[in-house]
């Protein structure tokens, strides 16, 4: 059995790079008043102890990049159903919070975009 590595800043720092990579032209084109892009990051309830670590993250991406208009989603209650229901209804959020164990769930529905051409388009490389 894989064991998933386990560290405080591990899943922040996927989500930052995740981020990032939403970030490259041909995606979603909403943009705030002053005409910075929107990305908007749908998140599951977690511990407090747990929000900090991601707030802090979120407050370092906002600081590195101005230019960007980023918002959290903060969903309650049964996260995934949420998600689902905002995919059917074409009102998904640009990036998810994703447990590796759901992904073949959601790439059997269709529902993720691969990010290899968007990053080569941007000149970025996985």
């Amino acid at each position: 059995m894989m064991r998933w590595p386990s560290s405080p800043w591990l899943v922040p720092a996927a989500t930052v790079t995740l981020l990032a990579a939403a970030l490259i032209p041909g995606g979603r084109a909403t943009r705030d008043a002053q005409g910075r892009p929107t990305v908007v990051y749908a998140h599951p309830p977690c511990p407090p102890d747990l929000m900090r670590v991601y707030e802090e993250a979120f407050r370092q991406f906002r600081e590195q990049h101005p230019d960007i208009n980023f918002q959290v989603l903060h969903i309650t209650g049964n996260y995934e159903d949420k998600i689902k229901v905002m995919f059917a209804g074409k009102v998904a959020p640009d990036v998810i919070f994703m447990y590796p164990t759901a992904l073949p769930a959601w790439v059997e529905l269709g529902a993720l975009l691969p990010l290899d051409e968007l990053l080569e388009d941007g000149g970025q490389t996985v």
